[in-house]
Formats: C-alpha cells, structure tokens, sequence
C-alpha cells in the first residue's frame, strides 16, 4: 500500500475502493485518507470504516466525517468515537447523530461533546437512556430542556414550558 500515492487514492473509483483489503485501509496516511472526497467515503464498506484507526478517525476533516452515510456511522467502534475531537462532533448532522447506537453515545467524553440544542433535540430516547454523571453534568440547561420537550414532559409537573406562575393551592 506505501506504492498508493496520494494523487492514486483521490482516483479510485468506488469499486476501487471497497476493494481495499482492511491492511490496506488501515495503512492509509492522514493525507491519502484526506484526499478522498465527499462522494468516495460513502463508497466504503461498513468494515472497512470499522478498520480505520484511531488516528485515522481523529485526522478526518469535519466534512469527511459527514460524508460517513447513516449505515457507515454504526460501524465506528467505540475506541473511534472516543478519538473524534469537539469539532468533529459539533459537526456531525442530525442524521449522523440519529445514526448513533445507545453504546455509542455513551463513549461519547466530556471533552468531545458540544452538540448544539438542535442536536441534543434530535437524539432519541433510547440514546439519551442512560447517560453518565459525566455526561449530564456537561449538558446545558437549554439542553436538558430541549431534550424533556423532545420527550413529550414539557408540561410534566415538574417543569413548565410558559412563564405562568403555577397555582396556589385552594
């Protein structure tokens, strides 16, 4: 794989590309991995996206990662996720969020999550489940209320969604 120029990875076709073996894969630099385009990386398999290396996953442009399609994003294993920057999860779409198992969202650190109240919002009961101290404590308010609202408790009891004082008791 070493002969694999740089020039040569941004040619492959997408038959080219799933027929990658995973050393070969796995082999890729930082550059030849950044010189495919946002139509190659949805041209890989789901294993070959689960070979990549943390490093490899860590070094992907925001928009590389967004070309991961909605079947390749549950391949990333959780030692990847665990490599994605804040940048790189601040960017990842509603889609790719969506895209995420349960386990997956929580490998997610402290340091890599700053997902805006949009994508909290987008996140799906069964991924939201069971989140560390960890991970609540980095939430924000406006977080954790989108989320109740995503929930349907936005008139719950325990919270209100209007600024009427609640009613005293008769």
């Amino acid at each position: 794989m070493a002969a694999l120029e740089t020039a040569d990875v941004a040619a492959l076709t997408t038959d080219g590309i799933q027929a990658l073996s995973l050393p070969a894969i796995q082999a890729l630099g930082t550059a030849q991995l950044g010189a495919f385009t946002s139509a190659q990386i949805p041209a890989m398999t789901n294993k070959q996206v689960a070979a990549l290396t943390t490093a490899q996953v860590a070094g992907l442009a925001t928009d590389d990662l967004n070309a991961l399609s909605s079947t390749q994003i549950p391949s990333l294993t959780a030692t990847q996720l665990g490599a994605l920057t804040t940048a790189q999860v601040a960017a990842l779409t509603t889609d790719d969020l969506t895209a995420l198992t349960p386990k997956q969202i929580a490998v997610l650190t402290t340091d890599s999550i700053a997902l805006t109240t949009g994508q909290v919002a987008a996140l799906t009961t069964a991924q939201v489940a069971d989140p560390t101290t960890a991970q609540v404590a980095a939430m924000e308010t406006a977080d954790v209320a989108a989320d109740h609202r995503r929930r349907g408790r936005a008139r719950c009891g325990q919270c209100r969604r209007d600024d009427r004082p609640p009613r005293s008791p008769r």
